[in-house]
């Protein structure tokens, strides 16, 4: 008798398996071995907090399914841009639209925050953890700058999140 095991990737990082089991009168596939193979916490973490576009979405797909995540037992609190200043800082502008706009940072800080929160609970706290979660916060915090304002107000966003980047770099810790 021969046994083969197939693995399906399925949404959320886990892998679908069953077994099938061959024998003379011919081949069956078995529910008798069937479950989800689930990824490491410590894999999981390290996807979620990448500099990539599928990286974040992972992350907000995960953030907006809880209940699918209760076994990693991650941390997901957040108190979004505790320092140096506030979640939504004022930015000016240059040219003929001079003037203040507000820039949203709380989605970089929430994924910093869960880093920080989570790192440790892994293993990881070596200083170059905490500057890759830094870094990515920087990157975050400029894709925010490019997103939602005007191109006249980006070198002065650019600023303040170099600001806010400089700020977790000096006092931030796990």
């Amino acid at each position: 008798m021969r046994t083969s095991l197939t693995f399906k990737y399925v949404q959320w990082g886990d892998y679908e398996f069953k077994v099938t089991a061959e024998n003379r009168a011919g081949t069956t596939d078995s529910n008798v071995a069937y479950g989800t193979l689930w990824t490491s916490k410590r894999s999981l973490l390290y996807l979620m907090t990448l500099n990539t576009d599928s990286s974040r979405n992972m992350f907000w797909q995960a953030r907006n399914a809880l209940d699918h995540y209760g076994v990693y037992n991650f941390n997901w609190s957040t108190d979004l841009c505790s320092r140096p200043g506030p979640d939504q800082p004022l930015v000016w502008g240059w040219g003929p639209i001079f003037g203040f706009k507000r820039v949203d940072f709380r989605p970089p800080c929430t994924r910093h925050d869960f880093g920080y929160r989570n790192y440790p609970d892994v293993g990881w706290t070596s200083a170059s953890k905490r500057h890759h979660l830094d870094t990515v916060f920087y990157a975050e915090m400029r894709r925010e700058c490019d997103i939602q304002l005007d191109w006249r107000y980006n070198a002065n966003c650019y600023l303040v999140a170099h600001t806010y980047w400089s700020a977790v770099r000096m006092r931030g810790h796990f």
